[in-house]
């Protein structure tokens, strides 16, 4: 739910999940327009919701948060670095079974109530390899070589790096 910057550094964490469970549907929740055109035609998200829940109100994101629990979502990741307590409300509100999120310096009580598993981040170290630090807890590892952002186009030609 970050910016375009943000959105483009989970690019590498969604080609690992896609590696790691090729047949799973990999959904995107975007509050950006441009975080949504960044995620649109990549081959690994099958769905980017785009709504900027701050602008919608309380009543209207509330609304769309709850319809999301319908699709019967397994996990959750907030991928570093999302430390705003608001998108771990958002991923209770889905109602997503496992919920992962990094624990932040601001983390309190109602962060920990709000998800199922964290793990600590580290500033030091790029967000790239604080978002792979997920993949163990969903029983996964990183299988592909790369670290890159994909960036795909709709033109048919392919990734443009």
């Amino acid at each position: 739910m970050a910016g375009i910057g943000d959105t483009l550094i989970a690019t590498p964490l969604i080609n690992e999940l896609h590696a790691n469970f090729p047949t799973a549907t990999i959904d995107v929740l975007a509050m950006w327009p441009g975080s949504k055109d960044l995620l649109e035609h990549n081959p690994h998200v099958h769905r980017v919701f785009q709504k900027n829940l701050i602008k919608r109100g309380k009543f209207e994101a509330l609304k769309f948060l709850w319809s999301l629990r319908r699709e019967k979502y397994q996990l959750s990741i907030n991928t570093h670095p999302q430390s705003r307590i608001h998108y771990r409300i958002a991923a209770w509100l889905a109602g997503a079974q496992v919920r992962i999120s990094h624990e932040y310096e601001c983390f309190n009580a109602l962060d920990r109530w709000l998800v199922t598993g964290t793990l600590p981040q580290d500033y030091t170290r790029h967000s790239i390899d604080n978002n792979f630090d997920v993949l163990p807890l969903i029983g996964a590892q990183k299988k592909t070589s790369s670290t890159r952002h994909g960036i795909f186009s709709d033109t048919g030609r392919g990734k443009v790096r």
